[in-house]
């Protein structure tokens, strides 16, 4: 199969689950009809009300043992998770805000949130300074570790920080929200357990994944044949420079509009470093 043919095909596969979606209510989501699926402070607050075992899905501290356990892959005793509290901005000095904090009689758990915000100077050094037999948890689409301008201070190891724990929303939350919504509790309950799907295909979209039987449809269709993996390869290889070339339309019409002055150094860290940029064409195409 060429390229041509194999786009072909693959363009069906994404018509057919477009449809099945507009037929199912699968593009019905309030995260995105209220253009809030990107927010930070959002998204903290979707997952400060999971997580608080005072939350009003009235579930109690079910979700934030799940979440302590296997995303965090921390032992915390049930008597001393009876008296766990979550919080959602809890400030420190400097007037700091920890996006989220997890507090135990003999624990304290930082967990500072980043989707697309930059970072800001000696943020997670001083984030640790509050962590109590615990690391700080540094939440991102993908799970990357802060700079040095974040976490000034802190001891390397490798590529990261002693006192950091990278995880992400693309595995890490998406695997916890799975399991919260298959608990036969939250199955039963229609609020909850819509609110959660709905916070699982946000977090997708952000993380630039798609739906898992579509993923399983093309990929039985790129095993199909020795031909059709080469063709996707030959697709995969020209991507980057298709986007590149997008990137320098885009920029042309901008300076069309606005002149060049303004955007030299945008215009050539586009041109002459893609790989820097590749997030911001992830997140728009």
């Amino acid at each position: 199969m060429n390229v041509e043919l194999l786009l072909q095909e693959l363009s069906l596969v994404s018509k057919k689950f477009e449809l099945i979606n507009k037929k199912t209510g699968g593009y019905f989501n309030i995260f995105e009809i209220t253009d809030i699926w990107s927010d930070e402070v959002i998204v903290c607050r979707v997952l400060h009300e999971i997580l608080s075992p005072e939350g009003t899905h009235f579930q109690g501290n079910k979700y934030l043992k799940r979440f302590i356990k296997d995303v965090l892959k921390m032992d915390i005793s049930e008597e001393e998770l009876e008296s766990a509290k979550v919080f959602r901005e809890y400030r420190i000095d400097n007037n700091r805000r920890i996006d989220i904090a997890i507090s135990t009689i003999n624990h304290f758990i930082p967990i500072e949130v980043k989707i697309y915000a930059g970072e800001q100077a000696n943020q997670c050094f001083d984030y640790a300074k509050t962590a109590k037999n615990s690391k700080v948890y540094y939440l991102t689409r993908f799970g990357d570790f802060p700079s040095d301008y974040s976490a000034n201070g802190l001891t390397k190891q490798g590529n990261g920080y002693l006192e950091i724990s990278c995880i992400s929303f693309s595995e890490d939350i998406i695997n916890w929200l799975e399991s919260c919504v298959s608990q036969s509790e939250t199955i039963k309950i229609a609020p909850i357990r819509e609110v959660l799907f709905q916070f699982m295909m946000t977090i997708r979209k952000f993380t630039n994944q798609m739906e898992d039987e579509k993923e399983m449809e093309i990929v039985d269709i790129l095993m199909k044949s020795p031909e059709n993996m080469k063709s996707a390869l030959d697709i995969q290889n020209c991507v980057n420079q298709a986007r590149v070339k997008l990137m320098k339309q885009l920029f042309a019409k901008i300076e069309s509009k606005v002149g060049r002055v303004k955007l030299e150094n945008e215009y050539d860290y586009a041109s002459d470093d893609y790989k820097n940029c590749n997030d911001f064409y992830k997140y728009k195409y």
